[in-house]
């Protein structure tokens, strides 16, 4: 997969979006909404307004990042800067995450064409807009049935917390934090030395997690439900 990614990279421009790439980003997620709805594939984007994104674009603290190959939008992601404990409780109640006074990048409503999936797509977005922002903390969240998000966090260092009520459908997600200060992917598999051995884990759907008593497990992802939940 890393080959792959890396051929086609040469060909992908990555880009701070805005309101004259309106119409290309409302195009993508409506693509993108109708292609599960036909191949009968889990809801796992949740469809958004065209206020949604003005709102994003005319906000100078948040970003769009969009991926192009040969100027055709094939990916996007959305990217919330909070500054305070209330910006994180209004997207995410009841999350119990307080940083105090270090920067938090929110990330979210990702998008990639069907042909571009499993290539890496969404980590180099994060890396990204991380080189622009340089957020202290990253959060990110995907419904619990969109196991290739979860495991594409994960791959870049990110752990499950917890499991939150999404505030626009109620629909159950994973909340994922990520410390940005730690620079070192697979975060949560730190103790396992065998890098052979984490990329298995990882394939086979064995995923982190930190419980109440802030200990990281190794657990099925299937299983996440019943833990978090």
């Amino acid at each position: 997969m890393a080959k792959a990614f890396n051929k086609i990279k040469e060909e992908l421009t990555f880009k701070k979006m805005d309101l004259s790439n309106l119409e290309e980003i409302l195009s993508l997620s409506e693509n993108i909404l109708q292609e599960m709805i036909e191949q009968g594939h889990p809801q796992y984007l949740l469809k958004r307004e065209q206020n949604y994104y003005e709102d994003i674009l005319n906000d100078e603290n948040d970003i769009i990042c969009g991926v192009f190959r040969d100027s055709e939008l094939i990916a996007m992601s959305c990217y919330h800067n909070c500054r305070s404990k209330e910006e994180i409780d209004r997207k995410f109640p009841n999350s119990d995450c307080n940083f105090g006074k270090h920067s938090v990048g929110v990330f979210s409503s990702v998008c990639v064409a069907p042909e571009f999936r499993g290539l890496g797509i969404l980590g180099s977005m994060n890396d990204f807009v991380q080189e622009l922002e340089n957020f202290d903390f990253s959060i990110a969240t995907a419904k619990l049935n969109n196991l290739s998000s979860i495991r594409g966090f994960l791959k870049k260092g990110y752990i499950i917390i917890k499991s939150v009520k999404s505030p626009v459908d109620g629909a159950t997600i994973c909340l994922l934090v990520k410390n940005n200060k730690i620079d070192t992917d697979y975060e949560f598999l730190d103790y396992i030395g065998n890098d052979n051995l984490k990329e298995g884990l990882i394939e086979k759907h064995f995923i982190g997690y930190c419980n109440h008593k802030k200990e990281l497990q190794i657990i099925k992802s299937k299983e996440i439900e019943k833990i978090i939940n």
